[in-house]
């Protein structure tokens, strides 16, 4: 018996070296195993990026600029005020122990800072403030003087107000509670305003309350960090790495962890949590590697479930199990060597390459199983082998090249997945069709009863124009999904736990007493000090004639902005105080005692001077100082009342608010712009610009395979018809349930294609054989109907499991790949078939 595909020798080759299959197969795979097992998973937006995007190159010039440092908030509750006080007292010091690889500072009190806005108060006030003041002092002495002549006409007001801007001032500093604190939580900044006039004594005497409420609540209170009425602390534990590097983040969690266990056993009722953006990271990182995990360990069970109710034979579901196990393995070994990681994107394609690449196994297993019933194992092998080798490798090289496609993009989430998913396709066909037979041959199953009916074929009971209507009907409505194909809510692509998780709950309890800023923002950075101001002009500028509370750009840090102003500012600014000092000390004696007491805060401490960098605090100070010394030449910008962090849109108006600035002369030297919502943008932009471009370019490749294996004529017009089917019906499914693309889940489309013409081209080829010996087509078709239904089965089972996954994009990937499996398998027992009726009187059957 002679069988295209396969030579008469190969299956004796098989049966007379199974042992030796079997065992190098299971050292191979144990060995690939221990190496796949070390892979890392990087789940950081940075790692789905090429390394020439232009937010990687400044997010990679600015870290060579800037040491990193990841910020982990301690919280520490208690409902005794002392516990937690004693406790964070004791704890600070322990946390000063850990090792300098993994902390770098240790702050639990903020009063440094405080201290230095009120000791310098004078030289932050606004020039303009300043000379108002010196007008209104000459006006005092010139009331007090009668041989006074003023030469200009002064504001009286100008000093009060300038009075109450140092009472502000103080107030803002180190009056306030130490730490971030107010009224429980729900004050963040107390602001004292006193209008009042020198013929209004209640304003100046509620003011004099006000202060020394104050300082009752402020000054006489212990330092720290200290919210909710001192229920309340915090630590802030600054450490060598970035916020991105989750690994680090969770050894400096146990070290931290461990140090508060220690101590935790004596202070009874004290809670302790942990929170800020590496906490975060770790968290989903966490949750990540769990997900792998579990729905590794559910697609196995579900896939062998499926393959035990189908073939009823446990010989059988062992031999595609282990066959299975071996080309998994080898696939991530490949991995590890070749590409060194997983991003988030990769990470779950344990599910992937198991429920698509068990397909050739189960092609070839049921065929087995079919001659079974009427032949010898050595028989049924051998034509098992020879009639399902040729069809399943065009299927398994029109599945890789869907992925491989995706290698020709430049976007690494894609390209990742598209080699490692490709290669994980050959590798499983080639085990198909070495060590499963070996299996077989080494467990020889018998025979399993009589088939199973299966129902009629569908097209023979249903006009085939009927179902070629219905799928061109989803076709025209998949034509909705893509005017909007891309979803722009990025919460529905999040985790779903961390809300209600501990570090939720710990983030938004330290936040609504210590008032973080808002998350989100952008780093810039210039190589000239002379651009700092131009770029700080312009991002002054991006946003004139737009209302404050519409503002998508916030607070903008720059050392510009923490000294009093440039040294001739602050030099002019001295003078006018001198001047201001003189006359209220000449005028002193003949004020009245009110008057006296207004006057006072300008008379408070020594001299003035220009401030520099250096005078900074350290933390301050070290915030604008690169690695090599240079200081201010970074600056952040915060998000705005209006910024939509929460939409896709939102923050692409933001990057191109940053990205396109104006300046007034051309900068001397290049402008960096880095931050997680740049490499967002980057990321989608990759993603809109790749997807097209893999797309077309799985189509060509899979097209190309068909022409070669099918030829010209009848078969290749209905496989083309039930590829063209099986997206139409996708692209309709998703805009009927309204499922959009994201970053991931758009992957799912040039895959569908690879599946698209996978199942279609099985059915057809076995029809195609049938017809040319002359057999049955409606037994064919039954039974290769059922074996391509099994494969749609397992493969969805790789894709279902992603439904339970944590994230929000993992979930939604897992979603279009089911609804892709459906439609595939729509188009290959439906349309496929219904084409060929239609197109058997009119197209010849090959070329």
């Amino acid at each position: 018996m002679r069988l295209p595909g396969v030579s008469q020798g190969y299956p004796e080759w098989i049966a007379r070296h199974r042992l030796g299959i079997v065992c190098g197969a299971a050292l191979v795979a144990a060995l690939a195993a221990i190496v796949a097992l070390t892979l890392p998973v990087r789940t950081e937006f940075s790692q789905l990026l090429p390394d020439r995007e232009p937010s990687v190159l400044a997010l990679r010039r600015l870290a060579a600029r800037k040491v990193n440092t990841a910020v982990i908030e301690v919280g520490i509750a208690s409902a005794d005020p002392e516990a937690a006080r004693r406790f964070a007292a004791a704890l600070a010091p322990e946390l000063r122990r850990l090792p300098k690889e993994l902390v770098r500072e240790v702050d639990d009190d903020d009063m440094p800072l405080r201290s230095f806005l009120w000791k310098h108060r004078f030289l932050y006030a606004p020039e303009a403030d300043l000379r108002k003041a010196v007008a209104a002092a000459r006006a005092l002495y010139a009331a007090r003087n009668p041989l006074y002549v003023p030469l200009e006409d002064p504001d009286p007001r100008a000093l009060e107000e300038l009075s109450v801007r140092i009472a502000d001032l103080r107030a803002q500093t180190v009056d306030r509670p130490p730490g971030y604190v107010g009224e429980e939580g729900r004050l963040r900044m107390i602001v004292v305003r006193a209008p009042f006039s020198d013929t209004d004594p209640r304003a100046l005497e509620e003011f004099s309350v006000r202060i020394a409420d104050l300082r009752a609540q402020t000054v006489d209170r212990p330092p720290g960090y200290v919210g909710e009425e001192g229920r309340l602390r915090m630590i802030v534990v600054r450490a060598p790495f970035s916020d991105t590097e989750p690994r680090k983040a969770e050894v400096l969690l146990e070290a931290l962890r461990a140090k508060v266990s220690l101590l935790l056993p004596a202070y009874p009722g004290v809670a302790v949590g942990y929170a800020g953006d590496p906490v975060t990271a770790a968290l989903e990182h966490a949750l990540v590697l769990r997900d792998v995990i579990v729905t590794a360990a559910l697609c196995s069970l579900l896939v062998a479930s499926a393959l035990y109710f189908t073939f009823r034979s446990p010989r059988i579901v062992l031999a595609l199990v282990g066959n299975l196990l071996c080309a998994c393995a080898l696939t991530f070994g490949w991995a590890r060597l070749a590409i060194g990681q997983l991003n988030s994107a990769t990470a779950f394609l344990g599910s992937v390459v198991a429920g698509n690449g068990i397909n050739f196994g189960i092609i070839l297993a049921a065929r087995y199983q079919e001659e079974r019933r009427l032949r010898s194992h050595s028989q049924a092998l051998f034509l098992a082998i020879g009639e399902t080798a040729r069809p399943t490798l065009v299927a398994a090289m029109a599945a890789g090249a869907a992925y491989l496609s995706l290698v020709v993009t430049g976007f690494r989430g894609f390209s990742e997945f598209g080699a490692i998913a490709g290669v994980g396709m050959l590798v499983c066909w080639m085990t198909t069709y070495l060590v499963l037979p070996a299996l077989l041959e080494f467990l020889q199953p018998g025979p399993v009863g009589r088939a199973r009916s299966a129902p009629a074929p569908i097209p023979a009971r249903v006009p085939s124009i009927v179902i070629l209507l219905a799928a061109a009907a989803l076709t025209v409505a998949g034509t909705r999904f893509l005017r909007e194909p891309f979803e722009d809510d990025l919460g529905a692509l999040r985790s779903r736990s961390l809300p209600s998780s501990e570090v939720g709950k710990w983030s938004r309890r330290l936040d609504a007493s210590f008032g973080r800023v808002r998350s989100g923002g952008f780093v810039l950075a210039v190589e000239q000090p002379e651009d700092v101001a131009l770029v700080l002009d312009a991002l002054e500028r991006a946003e004139d004639g737009v209302p404050a509370e519409a503002h998508v750009l916030g607070k903008i840090d720059a050392l510009d902005r923490v000294l009093p102003g440039t040294a001739e500012e602050q030099r002019r600014k001295i003078e006018l105080l001198g001047e201001a000092r003189d006359l209220l000390r000449r005028a002193l004696p003949r004020l009245d005692p009110a008057a006296r007491e207004r006057s006072r805060p300008l008379l408070d401490d020594g001299p003035l001077r220009v401030l520099s960098a250096a005078d900074l605090p350290p933390l301050l100070r070290d915030a604008f100082t690169e690695s090599d010394g240079r200081v201010g030449l970074l600056m952040v910008v915060h998000p705005g009342p209006a910024f939509e962090g929460w939409s896709h849109r939102g923050i692409r108006r933001a990057v191109a608010l940053v990205s396109r600035l104006r300046f007034e002369r051309p900068l001397r030297g290049p402008l960096y712009v880095a931050g997680p919502e740049v490499l967002f943008v980057d990321m989608m932009r990759a993603v809109e610009r790749d997807a097209p471009r893999a797309t077309a370019a799985a189509a060509i490749l899979v097209v190309a395979l068909l022409a070669a294996a099918l030829g010209f004529g009848r078969d290749l017009a209905a496989s083309l018809v039930a590829l063209v089917a099986g997206m139409g019906i996708l692209l309709g499914m998703m805009a009927i349930f309204h499922v959009r693309l994201n970053f991931l889940s758009v992957v799912a489309i040039p895959i569908t294609i690879g599946i698209g013409i996978d199942y279609p081209f099985n059915v057809i080829a076995r029809l195609k054989t049938e017809r040319e010996r002359g057999g049955d087509t409606g037994r064919a078709l039954r039974q290769t109907g059922r074996a391509v239904a099994l494969c749609s089965v397992t493969t969805m089972i790789g894709y279902f499991v992603l439904l339970f996954s944590d994230t929000g994009a993992i979930r939604s990937f897992g979603l279009v790949a089911v609804l892709g499996e459906l439609a595939c398998l729509l188009a290959a027992l439906l349309v496929a078939p219904a084409a060929l009726v239609l197109l058997r009187s009119t197209v010849p059957r090959s070329s």
